[in-house]
C-alpha cells in the first residue's frame, strides 16, 4: 500500500520560511472549500503561521496538506516540547488514499526526531484515534484570536484536544495546559 501510495503522490515538508508563493497560493486554494466555518482571507493558515508543511502532490496539483507547529506548552507546572497538528485538509477526490495518515506519519516522523513530549491536535477521533492519539479534557487557557488579532485570554474545557505522547513524561489529564498562545 505505501509503495502505490509513493508511486502515485509526491510527497515533501516544506519550511515556513520557505514556501513559495505558488505553494501558498496552492494550500490556501485546497484550505478554502474544507474550512467554511472559518474565513482564512485567502490565506495558507488561519490565525499564525506554522513551521513546517507537509503537502501530497498528485501531478502538479497539491492534493492533501498538514500544517506542524513546534512550540513549548505548559501542562500543570511542567513545560512540555510540543507539535501542534493544523489544517489537515485532503482533496474530496483523494479522500481514502491513505494520504492524511502518511503525512501524519511524517509528522510523528519529525517530532520523534525532535524528541518532543508530544502531538496536540484539535480535531475528530476518526483519524487521529486510529493514530494512537487520545481525547483529552484537560482545562485548557490560551489567547483566543479573531481576524488575526488578538482577542482575549480563553479559560475553557468545551474543546476537542487530542493528545499523543512520546512516552518521555506521563500526560496528567487532571492538569491544566496552558498553550502559551493562541490554538493551531
Amino acid at each position: 500500500m505505501k509503495n502505490d501510495l509513493l508511486d502515485r503522490y509526491r510527497f515533501e515538508a516544506v519550511a515556513e520560511t520557505d514556501l513559495t508563493q505558488a505553494q501558498e497560493q496552492a494550500i490556501a486554494a485546497l484550505i478554502a472549500p474544507v474550512y467554511t466555518r472559518v474565513d482564512f482571507e485567502g490565506r495558507s493558515f488561519f490565525q499564525q503561521r506554522h513551521h513546517l508543511r507537509f503537502m501530497a502532490w498528485h501531478g502538479e496539483v497539491l492534493v492533501a496538506h498538514m500544517a506542524l507547529t513546534y512550540r513549548a506548552v505548559r501542562l500543570g507546572e511542567t513545560l512540555w516540547d510540543v507539535m501542534g497538528i493544523a489544517e489537515v485538509v485532503t482533496h474530496p477526490d483523494h479522500r481514502r488514499h491513505g494520504l492524511a495518515s502518511h503525512l501524519l506519519a511524517m509528522a510523528r516522523e519529525k517530532a520523534d526526531a525532535r524528541g518532543v513530549d508530544a502531538l496536540l491536535l484539535f480535531g475528530t477521533e476518526t483519524l487521529y484515534g486510529r493514530t494512537g492519539f487520545v481525547r483529552t479534557l484537560n482545562p485548557l487557557v490560551y489567547v483566543d484570536m479573531k481576524g488575526c488579532r488578538t482577542a482575549q485570554t480563553v479559560e475553557t474545557k468545551n474543546h476537542a484536544m487530542m493528545v499523543l505522547t512520546t512516552g518521555k513524561q506521563t500526560w496528567n489529564s487532571t492538569a491544566t495546559v496552558d498553550l502559551l498562545g493562541a490554538l493551531f
